[in-house]
């Protein structure tokens, strides 16, 4: 029997009261077309219903171990304790998010990783990743070189109190009251912070986490746009419409013209992005207000480099 990974991943959820729980569940191991496997257990006496702990990974190769995409642990068919998620991409078993269920919602302390295609200069890539012992393969599920995008509280599945967002520097860049969903702290770059009354009566319309974590989720977003590979030049801007109540209502190009191939393959790539807002806010009222982007295409040692200007705060 081919061995099965979870038991030695997961060793950071299983508890006495999940291990009991095993004695009463059989395991599951299910693939899907693009080779992710899940494994988890389910009742005996009822096999719709999950039990104790769950992973979700890609086998990398024979030697290489494995990519571990989420772990956690069910608890009668809802998600219950700490579960983690991880990059999809390589390099594989980077910490995304980190945060506790209860009763199958997000309830707890709640901490987000940037993402992996954040690099810092003269920074080395410590890795963890799969090696072979004589049971399976044994996981680092402890990754140490990730670097804090935000955290706060979650209330049987809602945001509630101060939320604190950081760059890739681990500076503190916004703090947002979610419980009113109202600015209360903002980094501007390199200026000295504005916080309380003056940032609640005026502030432009901003990114939730910071206008860097939207350069890179474009980026990103667009990089993995199968169409990249067949521009070797481009250059426009784009306009993120948001209204009063910090909804996104228009994507759309700065100038009022026909789109072109490559402004027309950065709208379909982007068109699905997800974004969260904070309104601009004027004399305390919220108002509607556009964020522009300037994206780009330049050739660069016979290879297209795909460049992503934030031209809002």
């Amino acid at each position: 029997m081919k061995p099965t990974v979870m038991l030695l991943v997961l060793s950071f959820v299983v508890s006495s009261p999940e291990v009991l729980a095993q004695r009463e569940t059989l395991s599951v191991q299910t693939k899907n077309r693009d080779g992710v496997v899940e494994e988890y257990g389910v009742l005996n006496n009822n096999k719709t219903i999950r039990q104790g702990p769950y992973i979700r990974y890609r086998p990398l190769g024979r030697f290489a171990g494995v990519a571990v995409l989420e772990a956690g642990s069910y608890e009668n068919g809802l998600k219950e304790g700490e579960w983690r998620s991880f990059s999809d991409e390589y390099p594989w078993n980077k910490l995304l998010s980190k945060g506790s269920y209860y009763a199958g919602l997000p309830d707890g302390l709640w901490q987000y990783y940037h993402c992996y295609w954040i690099k810092r200069h003269g920074e080395v890539e410590t890795v963890p990743n799969g090696r072979k012992t004589k049971a399976g393969l044994l996981v680092s599920v402890v990754d140490t070189s990730a670097i804090l995008q935000a955290k706060g509280m979650n209330y049987a599945g809602v945001k509630a109190g101060v939320w604190v967002y950081y760059d890739a520097q681990h500076n503190v860049i916004q703090k947002i009251n979610e419980s009113t969903h109202q600015l209360v702290y903002w980094r501007r770059n390199a200026q000295a912070p504005v916080s309380g009354p003056a940032v609640a009566e005026n502030h432009p319309l901003l990114y939730v986490g910071g206008k860097y974590l939207l350069g890179d989720a474009i980026h990103h977003h667009l990089i993995a746009f199968s169409q990249l590979k067949r521009y070797q030049t481009g250059n426009a801007e784009f306009v993120f419409s948001v209204d009063a109540a910090g909804r996104q209502t228009r994507l759309a190009l700065a100038v009022n013209v026909r789109p072109n191939a490559f402004e027309d393959f950065v709208l379909s790539g982007l068109r699905n992005l997800p974004t969260t807002w904070l309104p601009q806010v004027v004399n305390g009222q919220p108002v509607a207000a556009d964020y522009r982007v300037r994206v780009s295409i330049q050739e660069k040692n016979d290879n297209a480099q795909l460049l992503v200007d934030m031209l809002g705060d």
